[in-house]
């Protein structure tokens, strides 16, 4: 009977024709994993998609929910990586790919929080919170960890991760697809040939909050990203944002604007600046 490792080692050669390491990289310690790998970022993504705490004064990282979905495949990859880990079940191109997947989008998120974390470190100095802030970054190491676990072991493991790498981003771009919606349609808005058009998307798709952050000239969610090119050649005028939305809610934007990041310190909406 050949032992679990031998066993392994075995069914990696019939399978790539190439010998395993087995012993040159030893296992992610499996706390470190489950703590920062899994469920720290499954319990933010949850909270944060809840309560929305970063979309009140930074960015929608997490909605819609097809966007929250992106994020929690981070945990689900790292934690399927991690059972295959220790079960002797990582010998599956499948296995590989979610590795690569996994540092993909950690990646993304790790970049789109790159601003906060100067604010995140005050905030922990100052008031003892902030360390949400770090739980992308701090998933990143681990998903690398892992990957590179995967990668010194199994030699083969290298391409399949970087198969992952290249999936990372279709994926984003569909689950962006509800969040182009606004901007989409606001571009089509601002075209008088295609008005209608831009209103009937606006009614049928659109999120009321969003239209009025776009009227006070804020980028709202993170899968606005695909988007920005445009912004170059045909930039959203918050003036006609803002008539947009009076003709697509039905209501007043210098009303529902006091409420909003566009009011004064009087109460007053600002002029639009374009």
């Amino acid at each position: 009977m050949r032992s679990s490792q031998a066993q392994q080692e075995y069914l990696y050669h019939e399978r790539f024709g190439e010998p395993a390491r087995l012993r040159v990289s030893k296992p992610p310690r499996t706390a470190l994993v489950i703590c920062l790998g899994i469920i720290a970022p499954t319990c933010a993504v949850a909270v944060e998609w809840h309560w929305g705490l970063y979309a009140e004064f930074f960015l929608k990282v997490v909605h819609p929910l097809s966007l929250a979905c992106f994020a929690w495949l981070v945990p689900l990859a790292n934690a399927i990586i991690l059972w295959s880990v220790r079960t002797g079940a990582v010998d599956r191109p499948l296995i590989f790919r979610l590795a690569g997947l996994a540092v993909a989008i950690s990646s993304i998120y790790t970049l789109a929080f790159l601003p906060l974390l100067p604010i995140a470190v005050l905030a922990i100095a100052y008031y003892g919170i902030g360390l949400a802030g770090f739980i992308p970054a701090a998933t990143l190491l681990i998903a690398i960890w892992l990957e590179r676990h995967l990668v010194a072991i199994y030699p083969t493991a290298k391409r399949f991760t970087r198969q992952g790498i290249l999936l990372a981003l279709p994926v984003f771009l569909v689950a962006s697809l509800p969040a182009l919606v606004v901007p989409i349609g606001l571009r089509l808005f601002q075209s008088e040939r295609h008005r209608a058009a831009g209103v009937a998307l606006l009614r049928a798709a659109a999120d009321r909050r969003d239209l009025l952050h776009y009227g006070c000239g804020q980028w709202t969610s993170i899968g606005g990203i695909w988007l920005e090119p445009l912004e170059l050649i045909a930039p959203i005028s918050e003036r006609s944002a803002r008539e947009a939305y009076n003709t697509v809610t039905g209501r007043s934007f210098e009303e529902d604007g006091k409420s909003a990041k566009c009011a004064e310190s009087g109460g007053n909406v600002y002029p639009p600046r374009n």
